[in-house]
Formats: C-alpha cells, structure tokens, sequence
C-alpha cells in the first residue's frame, strides 16, 4: 500500500522503477484522451436519448438524425460547462457573503 494521494499515478509512480515518465505517460492520456473521449460519448448518448424523447418521428423519418445527435451533445458539453464556470462565481461569492455574516 502507498500512503501517497493520487490514485493510479502514485501507484505507477512509486511502483515502478523508473515511474516519472509512465506516471506522466498515464496522466497525460488520461487528460487528454481518456476523459475528453468518455464525455463526447456519454454526450452522445444523451442526444441519443433527448431526440427519442422529445420527437420519436424525427429519428424514424429524418436524414439529419446525427447531426441533431451531434447538436444535443454540443449543447450538453456547453450547458455542463457553463454551469461549472457559474458555479464556481456563485461559490466564491456565496462563501464571502457568508463570512462576512460569521467574521
């Protein structure tokens, strides 16, 4: 066991025994390959789901079914952003409100 916080990286990093350059190899494709490829395709199954939902004849009888697809995760990834970049302003914003009240 490795009393180190990190999870896989602390692993490959301590466990092997030349670990910088795989620790970095997996963190770096974690990044930048992994995580971005798991939302596009959670993403798109939310299209997926959201045009079944809302219009069930557009799926059956329409030539531009993916590229609608393609527009709901588009509009997904940016609402979720969106709501992280808001979210964090109305954090701050709250917490110093709230230690105003308090200090």
């Amino acid at each position: 066991m490795i009393p180190k916080s990190g999870g896989e990286f602390a692993f490959i990093y301590h466990g092997l025994p030349r670990g910088k350059f795989p620790a970095y190899l997996f963190a770096f494709t974690g990044a930048t390959i992994l995580k971005t490829a798991t939302l596009g395709i959670i993403a798109i199954t939310f299209g997926d789901y959201a045009l079944k939902f809302l219009s069930p004849e557009f799926c059956q009888y329409s030539d531009n079914y993916e590229t609608a697809q393609k527009l709901w995760a588009i509009l997904a990834i940016a609402t979720g952003a969106a709501i992280n970049i808001f979210s964090i302003e109305w954090t701050q914003n709250s917490v110093k409100e709230k230690s105003k009240i308090f200090f």
